[in-house]
């Protein structure tokens, strides 16, 4: 890495700090021999890598900047009193709540694990400040949660669970962000 750094003149390199895989780390190409880290690849990065500028960035904050600038363009910059719905409560989606329920919007989400969303949404529920009107609910059903507002956005890491027997609860929206994996089947989209 060193040696294509410097052959390439790299001055700044990119690492998503959420990153705490497994990953190889090689200094000689010759021996081929890898030497595997489990650590945070920022911090790796930075200790190994001491002549580049390390840029941190989250993939997940970005989505959810990107996310929140798409709905204040489409709702005409006021989101306070607006009701919204995610489903999917991973990394995304929670902060996605978090930051709706901080601009006064109502949230009404749905995920798989019925017990960690309840935590999750008490979370959101109790760190909001005593002035915000607005809460976060949790629904058990994915059709309820489609149902409960015009506006949605797909978080979730399921595959395809949103198939053509959902159409007919989408007839109400105004507007759909797909920001999860493939939750929309092949069915649904034709």
């Amino acid at each position: 890495w060193v040696e294509v750094i410097e052959e390439f003149k790299i001055e700044y390199i990119f690492i998503d700090i959420e990153k705490k895989l497994p990953f190889e780390f090689n200094l000689d190409r010759k021996s081929r021999k890898a030497n595997i880290e489990y650590s945070n690849i920022f911090a790796e990065a930075t200790e190994r890598l001491k002549k580049i500028k390390i840029v941190p960035w989250s993939s997940t904050e970005l989505t959810g900047i990107a996310a929140m600038k798409l709905l204040r363009e489409e709702l005409d910059n006021n989101l306070s009193g607006q009701e919204i719905t995610i489903i999917g409560l991973g990394a995304i989606g929670y902060q996605l709540a978090l930051s709706l329920i901080r601009e006064g919007v109502k949230v009404n989400c749905y995920t798989r694990d019925y017990t960690k969303g309840l935590i999750k949404i008490n979370s959101i529920n109790t760190i909001k400040s005593e002035y915000t009107l607005a809460s976060c609910n949790l629904y058990k059903s994915l059709r309820t949660a489609i149902l409960s507002s015009k506006v949605l956005l797909e978080c979730s890491s399921s595959l395809k669970t949103i198939d053509e027997s959902f159409l007919d609860d989408f007839q109400l929206h105004k507007l759909i962000i797909d920001l999860g994996k493939q939750a929309f089947s092949d069915s649904f989209i034709d």
